[in-house]
């Protein structure tokens, strides 16, 4: 067809164009002709549909005024019977599969999709583009197994996130594409999905299989549940869970939160079963509520060790500034994060800490076991009394210190408070913390104050008088029975054996100008400070003891003898050999405790000599008790060092140095009387 000019001649009757709409005349194509309704308008957005044969041949849709080819019924627009034709045809076979038609498809019949399920879908009725699209196996596309494409009806797919690793239960996502979903009622995945999932993964799958697909369901599902689904959380507790390598259905099943005592009752009530979580139960609180857990909180008592209350002592300080790191930290972060702690900073600044060598020995008791029950774990965090009992290597860790410290505050799982306290723990041993102080921190002290007053005042309304028993006073009763005087040893054997302690390195500590050293000392002699409580010995006896192991120890034939210079002033030492290598002497009659004191003098005079200063911790002088002697070479490198008016020692008993074992003297044939010092 070939036009030059058009020219207006006059209007058309109705009954003309009628007929021509019921009249093939329309050439498409390169050959053929075709009733107005088949012939398509050649323009930007039919071109990317119909193929070159639907077109009007020599004609462009701007050139065909919209009145004539409204009148006509020329198809100018994409229409919804053609777009839904040509994927009944693809899926039929009639035409080759194209992703790219397909997806084009589906975004056309969403810019025509309805806002309303009553309105008109294009040139279809709603009712019928939903009827069609269900018909058959379906006119959505997934991805099957493979990578194979496949035909599903909307009630078989879901929209939306792919929580779910079965990828042919999901349309293809995109903005572009939500109105169709909408339209076709394709729901997102919900509960019940997520439900029949994990089922279906408990038959076909073993319980330490894809724990990263399962944790990230079960958080899925934790959100969907803290939006109220009442409807779907009664499928949630029946839920196959993980218990013991095997799965389980019926309930009921026990949660207990700490790994290790999970794992110790699991082992103590083997008729009992026990979740383990592939994840924390502090991050899905309300899938663990929905699944109907009995939850198990069994009282554990820690058998504290002699080594974890001195080790505890020895880590204090670095525990108290690793708290002030955090404090610090949380609070350049979010004034929320740092106001999250539950029990106020001061209280965990001071709360006692026992550290183990490796395991924490505690008992158990529940009331399902017939007896309570010795175990071990790597951390105990008791609420009442407050205290820390760990192992020395989980202190620092995120998992078990972290995660320790991070359960006092109010939503663990909200900030990563395990991961900040080992950044703290980490700095703590570098440097002291800046220790901000806020108004925060000064109402809690003053809250915590008025609650011990308020205790004091109720409890003193109800006692009335205090009632002395007959038992106190002179003229009520009869004194009690002297406890045995504590006696120094009469005499101590050689030593029975000597090693190396290999110990740790402390932080390191900064210098602090201080009056010089003299170096000829004044005489002054010390004052013997009287007995002590309980004691048949004094001070001055208890450290002349200890001056003698010391001598003992460390005098060789080939040195000059140890000088005595313990009546004499800023000297920095208790004793010198030729007055280059220095000795500094802590006595104890019992335990070696874990920290001590130098003064200015001596802490000057040790930093001065560095490896030329020794302190020497003699133990164990009293009967009943094993002597030990400790020298600690260059002190105030090898132990944290805590400065105030005195210089405190801390971390003493790792601290790297010579141990030596001196034995009694009935176990030995040869040994050395304490009383003058000779052997």
């Amino acid at each position: 067809m070939a036009r030059i000019h058009t020219h207006p001649k006059g209007k058309v009757l109705a009954d003309w164009a009628c007929r021509l709409r019921e009249t093939a005349w329309i050439p498409v194509g390169r050959s053929g002709f075709r009733r107005p309704s088949d012939a398509v308008l050649k323009n930007r957005s039919t071109e990317a549909v119909y193929s070159s044969t639907d077109f009007v041949a020599g004609v462009a849709s701007e050139e065909v005024p919209e009145e004539l080819a409204e009148a006509l019924g020329l198809v100018r627009q994409i229409r919804a019977s053609d777009l839904i034709a040509n994927l009944e045809q693809i899926r039929c076979g009639k035409q080759p599969f194209d992703s790219a038609r397909i997806g084009l498809a589906y975004r056309q019949l969403a810019a025509l999709a309805p806002r309303a399920t009553s309105e008109q879908f294009g040139d279809l009725r709603a009712s019928d583009v939903r009827a069609r699209f269900s018909a058959g196996g379906g006119l959505v596309v997934v991805e099957g197994i493979g990578g194979r494409p496949t035909w599903r009806r909307p009630d078989q797919v879901l929209r939306g996130r792919r929580v779910l690793p079965d990828t042919s239960r999901y349309v293809p996502d995109g903005d572009t594409h939500l109105r169709l979903w909408r339209f076709l009622n394709i729901p997102e995945t919900g509960v019940v999905d997520c439900c029949l999932f994990l089922k279906e993964h408990a038959d076909r799958c073993k319980p330490n299989e894809q724990t990263g697909m399962l944790i990230e369901v079960y958080r899925f599902l934790n959100a969907l549940l803290a939006k109220g689904d009442a409807a779907g959380a009664a499928s949630v507790r029946h839920i196959p869970l993980t218990c013991d390598g095997h799965w389980r259905a019926k309930r009921p099943v026990y949660l207990v939160a700490q790994d290790d005592l999970r794992a110790e009752l699991a082992r103590a009530l083997p008729d009992w079963f026990f979740w383990d979580p592939p994840c924390r139960p502090s991050t899905i609180p309300h899938l663990v509520d929905a699944l109907r857990l009995t939850q198990l909180s069994p009282r554990v008592v820690a058998n504290k060790t002699v080594f974890a209350i001195q080790r505890g002592e020895d880590l204090a300080h670095r525990f108290h500034e690793a708290v002030s790191h955090l404090s610090d930290e949380l609070a350049r972060t979010s004034a929320d994060m740092r106001e999250a702690l539950t029990i106020g900073w001061d209280r965990l600044r001071s709360m006692p800490i026992f550290v183990y060598d490796d395991t924490v020995p505690v008992t158990i008791t529940e009331p399902g076991l017939a007896a309570p029950v010795s175990m071990t774990l790597r951390v105990h965090l008791s609420l009442d009394p407050l205290e820390l009992h760990i192992a020395e290597g989980a202190i620092g860790n995120r998992e078990e210190g972290g995660r320790a410290i991070a359960s006092l505050f109010s939503d663990p799982a909200k900030w990563n408070f395990d991961a900040e306290w080992a950044l703290a723990w980490q700095e703590a041993g570098k440097r002291d913390a800046d220790d901000l102080r806020f108004v925060a921190d000064e109402e809690e002290r003053h809250r915590q104050l008025e609650q011990e007053t308020d205790k004091i005042i109720a409890s003193a309304k109800s006692k009335g008088k205090v009632q002395v028993p007959d038992s106190i006073g002179g003229a009520k009763g009869k004194p009690p029975a002297p406890l045995p005087p504590r006696r120094l040893k009469p005499g101590l054997a050689g030593i029975s054996s000597v090693f190396a302690v290999e110990g740790e390195q402390p932080k390191p500590s900064s210098n602090k100008r201080s009056e010089p050293l003299r170096n000829e000392p004044e005489y002054k002699p010390r004052q013997d400070n009287g007995p002590v409580a309980n004691t048949a010995y004094s001070t001055g006896e208890l450290e002349d003891l200890g001056w003698v192991v010391a001598r003992h120890v460390l005098e060789h034939s080939d040195r000059t003898p140890l000088t005595d210079f313990r009546h004499r002033q800023h000297v920095g030492a208790d004793g010198a050999i030729d007055w280059n290598r220095f000795v500094e002497l802590k006595a104890f009659g019992r335990m070696m405790p874990g920290s001590v004191q130098l003064t200015w003098s001596e802490f000057i005079r040790a930093v001065e000599r560095r490896n030329e200063y020794l302190l020497v911790l003699v133990s164990g002088l009293e009967e009943g008790f094993e002597t030990r002697v400790k020298i600690i070479f260059d002190p105030t490198r090898n132990a944290t060092v805590s400065k105030s008016e005195l210089v405190r020692l801390t971390g003493l008993a790792a601290a790297p140095g010579i141990e030596l074992v001196v034995g009694d003297e009935s176990s030995a044939d040869t040994p050395f009387d304490a009383s003058d010092g000779t052997i």
